[in-house]
């Protein structure tokens, strides 16, 4: 059985960065919830993503991080494709309007938002990856 902690000695920079990792954290899980409301099993992805991301964090381990990163580049891909065919096809605007029988700004602003946090959540997660690495190689 593995320990729970970190394989090296983390540095202050680390710690800095598993916190801000928390807070992605705390913020994917809330997105994950949200889009449950839209597809259960997209959603259902989505908390085994933030699962992940939590335990890379907790054990501070860069290949885990590397592999969330990978996950969500993938769903990033997903949401910006569903955002890019609404704008297409032009019922974009339509999706915002009330009197339009295709009224239903939870799905397109959920969708936004989730492709606005997994932006971020690359960048920052590969900044912690890089110092978790260099953690356990220095």
């Amino acid at each position: 059985m593995g320990s729970m902690g970190p394989a090296a000695p983390p540095t202050r920079k680390g710690k800095s960065y598993q916190l801000i990792l928390y807070i992605c954290l705390l913020v994917h899980v809330i997105l994950s919830i949200m889009i449950m409301f839209v597809g259960i099993f997209q959603g259902f992805f989505e908390l085994i993503s933030a699962l992940i991301l939590w335990c890379g964090t907790k054990q501070m381990q860069f290949c885990l991080l590397m592999f969330y990163m990978i996950l969500i580049i993938i769903s990033f891909v997903q949401y910006i494709a569903s955002i890019g065919l609404t704008v297409q096809q032009g019922t974009f605007v339509l999706i915002f309007r009330k009197d339009s029988s295709m009224y239903n700004p939870y799905i397109m602003v959920t969708t936004i938002l989730m492709a606005v946090y997994d932006i971020i959540a690359i960048v920052i997660c590969f900044y912690a990856y890089r110092e978790f690495k260099g953690m356990l190689f220095d």
